[in-house]
């Protein structure tokens, strides 16, 4: 630390002794390293023409193009005459220079060095030449030119019978212009702002100074003094100390233990304290001129080598000490109940041993107070006493314990009072179990007994009873002795039905339905009236009060009145039914009519068939019209007839069974010749929308639609829909000519036939913007190119973007529009144009051209100020 305060101690000494000059080089040949403003890794050098302002002689300013000064007063502004220009401004007293003349002289560049660099200029134009360069000098108005290389001057004749005469011109009062004939240009004299005053009488101009001998005051400032008279004066700066070699010296003043001053002659000045503090203090040699400071840090414990502190480990019978060296403090470990310390080494990395010499509990004996034991599952407490109680949840009578995955509760979901059991409900009285809801059992439920059910409900047995009835409207399920089921009414007080195991059925009446004992006689039935009928069995069938009869050993049934016919299979109609289950004939009317007098619920069915079809590859139709129709229609018509809700929807669905099936499709077929498919291929991924040439979606796909939104024509079948959209073929869009262009408020995208253009508009939008054009613009040169010069347009250059090469030649390059654009159509609304240079020459004029004047037809190139003779290649892009 103290090397360091040094040293910036003695750098801040010698920045006041080494003041920074300015110099400046008139130069023209190759710059490398450190003197060339652009190189880098990969430029080494660069040719450079102009004049180098050095600082304590590093380059920091690189005037390479045409300049001027400015002056004001001892400050010359350098700046360079171009668009950005790099300007710098330097005052005499930061130069060398014993005065302004010396300061001038200095920034002349040429500087009439032979070889350098040297600018040209016609009066229109100023040209930098550079070494190499070739210079031709052309005569006007039909004048020569004849360089004579003897006396190293260049001679210039007029052209013959083309006498040049000056003449002065202008109407005044404050300008007027000196001309030359043919061409040869004109001088300009104009009036100062004070003092000077032109007039002219025909070829004569005169100059009067209006305002002589004006009297000038010099007045000295601080500590210059002005004496003598006009036109002699003199002007004395008086030092301050009287001495002109001490100026801005710095010293060491006395300080005290704990600071030090460091002072300067200069008029004015005040010192600067430097203060110790902390563990740092500060000396002093003292000078006027110089001097020296020192400070000094302090060690802690005057030592710099033990600045990390050790430790000691000490031990006795039932304690542990670890102190710190150098007065740090020390911790102290002492043994408390059932605990052992034990210690083994004494230095810093001595060993501390805390181990338990007792406790748990042993014996609960001699504990007071409440005993708190927990456990998830349950506790198992071996004791020799009987006295231990395990603490349970609180709860209400009745309720049960369960565990809900952290503690144990009890809740009314099963109750018990102590003689029976409720689920979902409280327990009733004289049942063993009460369940109160809905019950399923997947295994066997026994009901064993014995007994009369009616008398004393002793045999296997279910009761369905009713709670808010009486007792007599009980019914019961019961296993009789006998073996036989019977279904009991408890208001008869006997068995209804009964079911034998030898596969018969049999009413309170002792009527049967079977076989198995003989032939049934009979049935007794109630008709909607509620009377009392019979139906007889025996060589035919009657149904009492019908028509329905079958004649001994017939298996066609009649009912009388009517066209039911035949068991096998039915026939409406007068035609025996043999190729289907239900068969409709009709020479008049053959219209099957499903219908209902209700009302329909959700998801009833006026006509609903299923099954299962056994042979694999096959097909079954699940309705099938086949209707000759010659002149007429076939029509499959769903109709929903309400014209009140907009819910009120007429659908068709065609289901798979899920995504491991087959297709769910519409097939549009002219037989025996093409067949279209629509509908989903589940058989890819994401189950996309597919029109195929064919029997099923995947072969011969035209379009595609997957549920992403993507949309595409194929002749594959897709297998990333998300990244495969190329269109086998292109993608057509509708096209007309401008007047064709629709101006409703949608979006729209479509060729203009016309102006050979594709355009688009937002539904926001009024006007068509243009995405895509094959129309060629018009290029055509303008004057500022020169009288010489040309514009044209490269191939496949269209009214949105193209190449444009502009060569400027000839007489009368100015600034001002080189090259119009005129597109093939009018564009709607104003576009947006904008350049890039495509060569050399154009990027290092792309401060200069600029898009001048632009409009719905055609737009121009302009430069903002002449550029050189050359060819320069532009890139341009329109946007709207």
């Amino acid at each position: 630390m103290k090397k360091i305060l040094l040293f910036a101690f003695f750098a801040l000494l010698a920045s006041f002794t080494d003041a920074q000059t300015f110099t400046f080089e008139c130069y023209c040949g190759d710059l490398s390293g450190v003197r060339c403003d652009i190189c880098t890794g990969q430029t080494q050098t660069r040719f450079f023409c102009g004049l180098l302002v050095k600082k304590s002689g590093t380059v920091v300013k690189w005037i390479d193009a045409p300049y001027l000064i400015q002056w004001q007063g001892n400050n010359a502004i350098i700046k360079e005459i171009i668009p950005n220009p790099e300007s710098i401004t330097i005052n005499l007293s930061g130069t060398s220079f014993a005065n302004l003349a010396a300061f001038k002289a200095a920034l002349e560049c040429p500087c009439n060095v032979p070889g350098k660099l040297f600018y040209i200029s016609d009066s229109l134009r100023t040209t930098k030449v550079m070494r190499n360069d070739t210079v031709t000098m052309v005569g006007r108005g039909g004048a020569s030119i004849l360089l004579d290389t003897t006396n190293q001057k260049f001679i210039v004749t007029a052209a013959t019978g083309a006498a040049q005469v000056l003449s002065a011109t202008g109407a005044g009062p404050t300008r007027y212009n000196i001309a030359l004939s043919g061409g040869g240009g004109a001088a300009v004299l104009k009036e100062g702002t004070t003092g000077i005053d032109l007039s002219r009488s025909n070829d004569t101009i005169t100059i009067n100074n209006t305002a002589p001998d004006q009297t000038v005051s010099i007045t000295g400032g601080g500590i210059n003094v002005v004496a003598g008279t006009y036109p002699n004066f003199t002007i004395t700066g008086t030092e301050v100390d009287g001495n002109t070699a001490n100026e801005g010296v710095l010293g060491v003043g006395a300080g005290s233990a704990t600071s030090s001053v460091l002072l300067s002659n200069t008029t004015g000045a005040s010192g600067v304290t430097i203060n110790a503090a902390g563990i740092n203090t500060i000396s002093e040699t003292t000078s006027a001129n110089g001097g020296q400071i020192t400070i000094t840090a302090t060690e802690v414990d005057g030592s710099t080598t033990n600045e990390i502190q050790t430790i000691a480990n000490t031990s006795d019978a039932t304690s542990h000490t670890a102190t710190l060296s150098s007065s740090g403090g020390s911790v102290k470990l002492v043994e408390g109940s059932n605990i052992s310390l034990t210690t083994t080494g004494t230095g810093s990395d001595g060993i501390v041993t805390i181990a338990a010499t007792g406790g748990g509990v042993t014996s609960l004996n001699s504990l007071t107070g409440a005993l708190s034991i927990l456990g998830e599952r349950g506790i198992t407490i071996g004791a020799s006493t009987p006295n231990i109680t395990v603490g349970l949840p609180t709860s209400t009578n009745t309720h049960t314990l369960r565990y809900d995955g952290t503690n144990w509760i009890t809740n009314s979901q099963i109750t018990n009072n102590g003689n029976e059991i409720g689920i979902g409900g409280a327990p009733l009285s004289g049942f063993e179990a009460y369940i109160n809801g809905a019950t399923r059992m997947d295994g066997a439920m026994v009901s064993r007994g014995a007994g009369n059910p009616v008398s004393g409900i002793t045999s296997p047995h279910a009761r369905l009873w009713n709670t808010t009835l009486s007792t007599g409207d009980t019914w019961y399920l019961a296993s009789l002795d006998t073996g036989a089921f019977h279904l009991i009414s408890g208001n008869l007080g006997a068995s209804v039905l009964m079911a034998t195991t030898a596969g018969q059925v049999q009413t309170n009446a002792g009527l049967r339905i079977g076989s198995v004992s003989g032939t049934p006689t009979s049935i007794i039935g109630r008709n909607a009236s509620g009377d009392v009928g019979a139906i007889s069995i025996g060589s035919g069938l009657t149904l009492s009060g019908g028509s329905l009869s079958a004649a001994a050993g017939s298996s066609n049934w009649t009912v009388s009145g009517s066209d039911i016919y035949r068991l096998s299979n039915v026939s409406v109609g007068t035609t025996t039914a043999t190729g289907a289950k239900l068969q409709v004939t009709d020479a008049t009317d053959a219209d099957i009519i499903l219908a209902t007098d209700g009302t329909l619920v959700s998801g009833d069915a006026f006509f609903r068939t299923s099954g299962t079809l056994g042979t694999t590859g096959g097909f079954t139709y699940a309705f099938d019209g086949s209707v000759s129709a010659t002149g007429s229609n076939v029509i499959s018509r769903t109709f929903n007839t309400s014209t009140t809700n907009a819910a009120s929807n007429a659908i068709r669905q065609v289901i798979v069974g899920g995504g491991s099936a087959g297709d769910p499709i519409s097939q549009y077929i002219v037989n025996g010749a093409t067949t279209w498919t629509t509908g989903i291929d589940n058989s890819v991924s994401g189950d996309p929308f597919k029109l195929s040439a064919s029997t099923v979606p995947g072969t011969s796909d035209v379009m595609e639609i997957a549920t992403g939104g993507y949309f595409g024509f194929s002749t594959t079948p897709a297998t990333d829909l998300t990244a495969r959209w190329g269109l086998a073929i292109p993608f057509g869009l509708p096209t007309g000519g401008t007047a064709n262009r629709h101006t409703s408020s949608i979006a729209g995208i479509w060729g203009n036939s016309d102006l050979n253009r594709i355009e688009a508009k937002t539904a926001a939008g009024t006007t068509y913007k243009t995405l895509l054009s094959y129309a060629t613009p018009t290029a055509t040169k303008q004057a500022a190119a020169g009288s010489t010069g040309t514009a044209t347009l490269a191939t496949n250059s269209n009214d949105k973007a193209g190449q444009v090469t502009i060569v400027v030649s000839g007489t009368g390059i100015t600034s001002g529009p080189l090259v119009n654009i005129t597109y093939s159509g009018s564009m709607l609304g104003t576009p947006f144009v904008t350049l890039t240079a495509r060569n050399g020459p154009a990027a290092g004029q792309m401060t200069n051209f600029f898009i001048g004047s632009q409009s719905s037809t055609v737009f121009s190139i302009d430069a903002n100020t002449a550029p050189a003779a050359g060819t320069y290649i532009l890139n341009y892009s329109v946007q709207q």
